[in-house]
C-alpha cells in the first residue's frame, strides 16, 4: 500500500471487473451523501459522441489505446468538476494501467481496492460474457489467471486501503466495506 496522508474527499474505488465497484460506490455514496460517478459511464459519454455505443466496442474496435485516451480524459474532467465535493468514483478495472488517468487520480483521493478472489471474479465475468480482453488465443480461464496476477499486484502498489471482500450478499460487502472506510477515517 501507499504511504499517503489519508483524505477522505475522493474515494475511488479500484479493482478487477465484478468486483463490486459500481454496486458498492453508488450504495457508499447514498449513504455518505456523496457524489458518485463510474469511470465508464463518464467515458462512454464522449465515445457516444464519436459514435461508439458501447465500452466494449470502443475498446474492440478502437484499441486499447484509444479507450486510455477516452479514460484519462474523463477522469481529468471528473476531478476538475467536482473538486473540492466529496466523490466516490468507480474506476474501470484496467484504469491501474493508464499511465494519465493515474497521472491525474493519484493526487486528488485515496485508493481503495476491492480485492476478491481470482474463482469468484472469473466466475461472475463468465455470467456476464466474456469480455474482448479475454477472448485470444489461450484458454480464457488461463488468460484472466494471468490478469488477475499482474493487476492485483498493480492495485496493491497503489492502494490506499485494501478491503478483502467475501463471495456474500452485495448487502453484507457493503457493512464491510463501510466499517474499514470508517475505521480507517475516510468516511464519518
Amino acid at each position: 500500500m501507499r504511504s499517503k496522508t489519508l483524505s477522505p474527499q475522493q474515494l475511488f474505488l479500484t479493482g478487477l471487473k465484478h468486483c463490486g465497484k459500481t454496486t458498492l460506490g453508488s450504495m457508499l455514496a447514498d449513504c455518505c451523501g456523496r457524489l458518485f460517478f463510474d469511470l465508464d459511464d463518464l467515458l462512454l459519454q464522449a465515445a457516444r459522441l464519436d459514435g461508439y455505443s458501447s465500452v466494449r466496442e470502443l475498446y474492440r474496435t478502437a484499441g486499447c489505446k484509444k479507450f486510455q485516451e477516452y479514460e484519462a480524459r474523463a477522469a481529468e474532467n471528473v476531478c476538475a468538476q467536482n473538486s473540492p465535493p466529496e466523490v466516490i468514483l468507480s474506476l474501470g478495472g484496467g484504469t491501474i494501467e493508464n499511465p494519465a488517468a493515474l497521472e491525474t487520480l493519484q493526487p486528488a483521493g485515496s485508493f481503495i481496492y476491492l480485492q476478491v478472489e481470482e474463482e469468484v471474479l472469473f466466475e461472475r465475468i463468465q455470467r456476464g460474457g466474456l469480455p474482448p480482453f479475454l477472448i485470444g488465443t489461450q484458454p480464457p480461464e488461463e488468460m484472466f489467471h494471468d490478469l488477475w496476477v499482474h493487476r492485483h499486484q498493480l492495485y496493491l502498489s497503489h492502494a490506499d486501503l485494501v478491503v478483502s471482500l467475501p463471495n456474500q450478499a452485495v448487502e453484507d460487502n457493503f457493512k464491510l466495506l463501510y466499517t474499514q472506510l470508517k475505521e480507517h477515517n475516510y468516511v464519518g
